[in-house]
C-alpha cells in the first residue's frame, strides 16, 4: 500500500492540470495584494459615505407634510429610527476625519446597528429595499462591534493588512472551490486506464485504491492551498500590516450571528472545506465509475454548480442536499441561511450532511466495485473450466 500511495503521489503532483489549477490559486493570491488596496476593499472611509448617502436619500423619500405634522403614519413609523441612524453615522464621520478615533467610531457604530434593527423588528413599510441596510449586515456588525469593544480591540480601518487579506482571500476562493475541486478530481479513476499496466502489479483491490487516491487528493490539496495562503499572508505583511488573528469575523451557528477571532474562522473553514473535498472527489468517483468520462464529470459538475443558485433550500428535497452548501465560506458567514431563509443552514448542518452523503457514495462505489470483482472472478473460473 504504501509503494502505491508513493506512486499515486508522484503522478498527482505532476499532473499538468494540477499545476495549472494550483498556479491559478497562486496568482489569486497574488493578485490580492494589488486588488485590495487599488479597490479600497472595506475601507470605512468609503462605508461611511456611502451609508451617509443612503440614509439622507431614505430620509428624504419621507413625504415633507409628515416631517412638518411632526406626526408619522404607519407607513412611514421608522422615520425616527432613520434620523437616529443618521445622527449616528454623522458621528461615525467626525470620530473618523477629525479626530482619527476608532473607539468612538466603534461606539457610534453600535448606534448605528441597533437603529437599523429596531426598524427591521418594527417595519420599513414602503420604503424602497436600495435604501435599507439588510438584517443579516446589521447583526455581524453589531457582533463585530461588540467584540472589539469586549476586548479592547481597535477596528481596522481597512482590509490592508495580513490577516484581513487572508478571510478575505479565503471568502472569494470559497465561491469558485466547487469548481476547483471539481476539475482536480474529475479524472480521478479514469487515469488509471493510461496506467493499467503499472497499477495491476499493485495487489491492492479497488477500494484500498480508491482510499489511496481520497487521502492523496486531500492531504496535497490542503496541503498546496494552505501553504499558497500562508505565503500570500506573509507577503501582504510585508508589505502592508501584519494584522491580528484576535481580530473578530462574524460566523453564523443555531440561528445566531456571532463574532470570533479570525484564527478560529481558519481553523474552522479548514474543518468544513476538508469535508466538501472529501464528498466531491466520492462524488466525481462515482461519476467516473457511472460514465467514465472526465468531460462528463465537468459538464454534470457545472450543472450542479449553476443549479446551486437557482434553487432554493426551501424546497423539502433540496433543505438535505449537498447543493446548499457549493461555497463553504458563504455557509460559515450565514449568507446562505439568510439567502435560503434556513436558519439550520449552518456549519455543523453542512459537515453533517455532506458527511452522510459521502458515506452513501462511499457505499455505492465498494458496492460497484465487489460486484465487478466477483462477475471477473466468475469469468476467471468459467475459462478455467472451459
Amino acid at each position: 500500500m504504501k509503494e502505491y500511495i508513493l506512486f499515486e503521489t508522484k503522478l498527482y503532483v505532476k499532473n499538468r492540470k494540477n499545476l495549472f489549477l494550483i498556479l491559478g490559486v497562486a496568482v489569486f493570491v497574488l493578485g490580492l495584494l494589488f486588488y485590495i488596496p487599488y479597490q479600497r476593499v472595506e475601507n470605512i472611509d468609503d462605508k461611511i459615505e456611502s451609508e451617509a448617502l443612503a440614509v439622507r436619500n431614505a430620509i428624504a423619500y419621507v413625504p415633507l407634510h409628515e416631517v412638518e405634522q411632526g406626526t408619522y403614519s404607519d407607513e412611514y413609523g421608522y422615520y425616527d429610527h432613520l434620523l437616529s441612524e443618521s445622527s449616528a453615522i454623522a458621528s461615525q464621520e467626525v470620530a473618523i476625519t477629525m479626530f482619527d478615533d476608532l473607539n468612538q467610531y466603534v461606539t457610534a457604530g453600535l448606534q448605528v446597528t441597533d437603529s437599523r434593527i429596531q426598524s427591521h423588528e418594527e417595519g420599513y413599510g414602503s420604503l424602497p429595499q436600495e435604501f435599507i441596510v439588510p438584517l443579516a449586515q446589521s447583526l455581524r456588525e453589531r457582533e463585530v462591534y461588540e467584540y472589539l469593544q469586549e476586548n479592547n480591540l481597535q477596528i481596522e480601518p481597512n482590509a490592508e493588512n495580513g490577516a484581513n487579506m487572508l478571510v478575505i482571500g479565503i471568502r472569494w476562493f470559497s465561491a469558485v472551490c466547487f469548481l476547483f475541486i471539481l476539475f482536480l478530481s474529475c479524472d480521478i479513476l479514469t487515469n488509471d486506464n493510461e496506467h493499467k499496466t503499472i497499477i495491476s502489479a499493485y495487489p491492492i483491490d479497488a477500494n484500498r485504491r480508491l482510499i489511496g487516491k481520497l487521502i492523496i487528493q486531500s492531504l496535497v490539496t490542503i496541503v498546496a492551498l494552505t501553504s499558497l495562503f500562508a505565503a500570500g499572508y506573509l507577503i501582504s505583511s510585508l508589505f502592508f500590516d501584519i494584522g491580528t488573528m484576535t481580530y473578530p469575523v462574524p460566523i453564523y451557528l443555531s440561528g445566531e450571528f456571532t463574532a470570533v477571532p479570525t484564527s478560529i474562522f481558519i481553523f474552522t473553514f479548514i474543518v468544513l472545506f476538508l469535508f466538501f473535498m472529501i464528498h466531491m472527489i466520492l462524488f466525481s468517483a462515482l461519476l467516473n465509475v457511472l460514465f467514465r468520462n472526465k468531460y462528463l464529470n465537468i459538464f454534470i459538475g457545472g450543472l450542479l454548480y449553476i443549479l446551486s443558485f437557482l434553487f432554493s433550500s426551501q424546497v423539502s428535497f433540496f433543505r438535505f442536499a449537498p447543493i446548499n452548501y457549493f461555497d463553504p465560506a458563504a455557509v460559515l458567514r450565514g449568507d446562505l441561511a439568510v439567502q435560503f431563509n434556513q436558519s439550520s443552514n449552518d456549519w455543523i448542518t453542512a459537515i453533517i450532511i455532506l458527511g452522510l452523503w459521502s458515506a452513501g457514495y462511499a457505499a455505492i462505489l465498494s458496492f460497484v466495485f465487489a460486484r465487478k470483482n466477483r462477475v471477473k472472478l466468475e469469468q476467471i473460473k468459467g475459462g478455467s473450466a472451459a
